[in-house]
């Protein structure tokens, strides 16, 4: 934090920290999401109110652009918005930020007691001051001179400011101050009696379960399998012990059967290995196992009627759609679809999808949404009325669940390819269907099960 209280940016040594300093650097300014929203339309960058309230509601990086337009909406300072933009990158990358090191100055009225309680031995070992006067502080034994110098107080220091704090005090709030140390200590002790008294339990208990003796009556030790005497010819061999495996039958006769966990023996005969059979309880995985995986879009945008050539919707932190009701009503210009595509290039080949789900975030889908496939050579930055790709038949009309919050679409399912996948979606109802999208942090997802065909 700088010498006026606003926040640097150096400080913050991890995402969350980092998003914690925005707000403070917004409290400091003391502007609202609306005030910033103009101030940044009069610099000639977009930061809309709502993508600013949840970027700065999360805990991960915002965008740097958008850390960029917040800060010079604020400060209007390009060597600030560097150093933001500069801490973000970062951190982003995952280098440590270099704090700034600020010494606290000695509070009026402690001179006097920090001077008399460190006087003595302790100024012999005190380095003089250098040819950058007294302030320069020397690097510390192990420490290089181009590492940060941490300030270290004194215990006279602290125990003198700690003292004049008590003095100062009034007796309520040294009473006060008395009954919340005794409360933090007995529940301290109480936690750590209850730590001693579960640790010791579970001891007891392990201690239990390793002198509990297995079926064979022997504590800890492995069944150990009775000899068994090879039959002679025409005899049947006899049952196994519990744990072992029966005995093989002589020439004509029968071979014993298994104790419980055993294998039973071969026939008479001549001796054969036939496969073992699976353990009781043991999971068999499957030769060609299902496989999950969801893939969030990489574009979406609205495309209007009544505006045939505009491409800046691709940004906003909503998408609307109004189909058939619009075009037929008075106002056919407000008629527009909702185009979301998804980049699928990692499907594993030779894979066939049982099951394929549209996931959108509703923030008001009332009525029906028509889904169709849809070409993929767009952009959400280049998608018009007038050059809205080629658009495939109708794949669902029916969803499931409310009007607001996540409402999944199920889609046709057979063999994949990789590729792009791209859809339209086009409101049947009166009412328009809005949509969360990427700068919202409510991206469409499309979710695929799949395993190898065949």
């Amino acid at each position: 934090m700088s010498e006026d209280g606003r926040p640097c940016p150096e400080n913050p040594g991890t995402p969350e920290e980092f998003v914690d300093a925005l707000r403070r650097l917004k409290d400091w300014h003391g502007l609202s999401f609306r005030e910033l929203e103009k101030r940044a339309a009069a610099r000639g960058d977009v930061l809309p109110r709502a993508t600013l309230t949840t970027a700065l509601g999360r805990s991960t990086l915002p965008r740097e652009e958008l850390v960029a337009a917040f800060v010079r909406a604020c400060c209007a300072d390009e060597e600030q918005v560097q150093r933001w933009a500069g801490a973000r990158r970062r951190l982003a990358a995952g280098e440590p930020t270099e704090p700034a090191v600020r010494v606290a100055p000695v509070p009026h009225g402690l001179t006097g007691a920090v001077s008399a309680g460190s006087a003595g031995d302790d100024d012999a070992e005190r380095p003089a001051a250098g040819p950058a006067g007294p302030d320069a502080v020397e690097p510390a034994a192990g420490r290089t001179a181009t590492q940060p110098a941490v300030a270290v107080v004194p215990p006279e220091l602290a125990a003198g400011v700690l003292t004049v704090a008590w003095r100062r005090t009034s007796f309520p709030v040294r009473v006060l101050t008395a009954l919340v140390l005794l409360l933090v200590a007995t529940v301290t002790t109480a936690a750590v009696v209850r730590a001693v008294r579960d640790f010791g339990g579970g001891n007891q208990a392990m201690s239990q379960d390793d002198d509990t003796p297995d079926e064979t009556g022997t504590p800890g030790d492995e069944p150990s399998a009775s000899p068994q005497s090879s039959p002679t010819p025409g005899e049947d061999s006899g049952t196994g012990p519990d744990g072992g495996d029966g005995g093989t039958g002589g020439p004509g006769g029968t071979g014993g059967s298994g104790g419980p966990g055993g294998i039973g023996g071969a026939a008479g005969g001549e001796p054969t290995a036939g496969p073992s059979p699976a353990s009781p309880g043991q999971a068999t995985t499957p030769a060609n196992p299902p496989v999950t995986a969801t893939y969030a879009a990489t574009d979406d945008t609205t495309i209007w009627r009544g505006a045939p050539d505009a491409t800046g919707f691709g940004t906003q932190d909503d998408a609307s759609t109004c189909g058939e009701p619009c075009a037929n009503s008075s106002t056919p210009g407000f008629q527009r679809q909702v185009l979301v595509k998804f980049d699928a290039h990692d499907l594993p080949a030779d894979r066939c999808a049982s099951a394929v789900h549209l996931r959108l975030w509703a923030k008001n889908a009332p009525g029906a949404v028509r889904v169709h496939k849809l070409g993929t050579n767009w952009s959400e930055s280049s998608a018009t009325w007038n050059k809205r790709p080629a658009r495939g038949p109708e794949l669902t009309r029916s969803r499931s669940g409310g009007s607001t919050g996540w409402i999944v679409y199920s889609l046709p399912s057979g063999q994949l390819a990789p590729g792009a996948y791209a859809y339209e979606l086009e409101g049947l109802d009166s009412q328009t269907a809005g949509f969360g999208t990427r700068e919202s942090g409510q991206a469409a997802q499309l979710v695929i099960t799949h395993k190898r065909c065949g």
